[in-house]
C-alpha cells in the first residue's frame, strides 16, 4: 500500500472532489446519450468510494 503524506492526502481529496464535480456537470448535459450518463454515473460512484476510503484512512 502507498503512504500518502498530508499533502499528497489533500491533493488527491481534491482532484476527487473535482472530479465528481465535473462528471455530475458531464450529466447534466440535455445532450449528453443515456450510455454516457451512465457511464458517468459509475466514474461518480467509482470517485466517491475512493473519496470515502481516503477520508476513512484520513480519520
Amino acid at each position: 500500500m502507498v503512504q500518502l503524506t498530508g499533502p499528497e492526502r489533500a491533493a488527491l481529496k481534491t482532484a476527487l472532489r473535482n472530479e465528481i464535480e465535473r462528471l455530475e456537470a458531464l450529466c447534466g448535459l440535455r445532450h449528453a446519450l443515456p450510455y454516457e450518463r451512465e457511464s458517468w454515473s459509475e466514474q461518480i460512484a467509482d470517485s466517491r468510494s475512493a473519496l470515502a476510503k481516503l477520508e476513512a484512512l484520513s480519520a
